[in-house]
């Protein structure tokens, strides 16, 4: 028989080899995503260079990525071109101020989805699903309900594309950009170049992606 100790001991191991191989797995899967190669390509779907045309007049894409071909219909673009930056400053509460129990959820920088919760009415009101990043942190969230901020280093973007698809190339860039520890990221977020594809093909790799993941989370329960 296996001590109590030595048990626990092998289960808490088992358990952090189980989160490292899934955030491997995640990690694939994502990549593969991003490359192109996670579903085929339809030559009928609308360009993705069109797409950013008439979403924001003022993104300017590229055709190509250094050393890398791009799948047809795809461009190149920098965060600036997919997503607005909303200043987070009005809707923000110190860390103080955060309660257990409340009107709103709380969304911060932290690894926690929901920080905690406030009556405080400075709330960032949903019209479409948005994106958090942590400044600090590389903590990536996709939200879509009213939310209060929580203390600083919290950067809002709210897609111009499909936002699931943005959703998934912002964490994609944020594993890509190097751990500074609690220096600020975002510049360097903003200059990952990211490729781009078509409207449908977006939400194609997005319900594959969902799947995959979904095996992931069944493997782990």
């Amino acid at each position: 028989m296996i001590p109590t100790k030595k048990l626990s001991a092998l289960l808490a191991t088992r358990a952090e080899l189980d989160a490292s191989l899934s955030n491997k797995l995640r990690k694939s899967i994502l990549q593969q995503a991003i490359r192109g190669l996670l579903v085929e390509q339809d030559p009928n779907d609308e360009p993705a260079i069109d797409l950013l045309k008439r979403v924001n007049p003022n993104a300017t894409p590229s055709t190509e990525i250094e050393n890398e071909t791009l799948p047809n219909g795809w461009c190149a673009v920098t965060l600036k071109d997919i997503c607005k930056v909303i200043s987070a400053k009005p809707f923000q509460i110190q860390q103080k101020q955060i309660q257990e129990i409340g009107k709103y959820p709380v969304v911060s920088q932290s690894a926690n989805y929901i920080e905690g919760y406030s009556d405080i009415e400075c709330v960032f009101r949903i019209n479409k699903p948005i994106i958090v990043f942590g400044d600090h942190t590389r903590n990536v969230k996709y939200i879509d309900f009213d939310f209060v901020v929580g203390a600083d280093g919290t950067k809002i973007l709210e897609p111009y594309i499909y936002p699931k698809y943005a959703y998934l190339l912002v964490l994609f860039a944020s594993q890509n950009i190097r751990n500074r520890g609690y220096s600020r990221h975002f510049s360097y977020l903003s200059k990952v170049i990211l490729p781009l594809p078509p409207l449908n093909e977006q939400k194609r790799i997005v319900a594959k992606v969902e799947e995959l993941f979904a095996v992931i989370d069944g493997m782990n329960n």
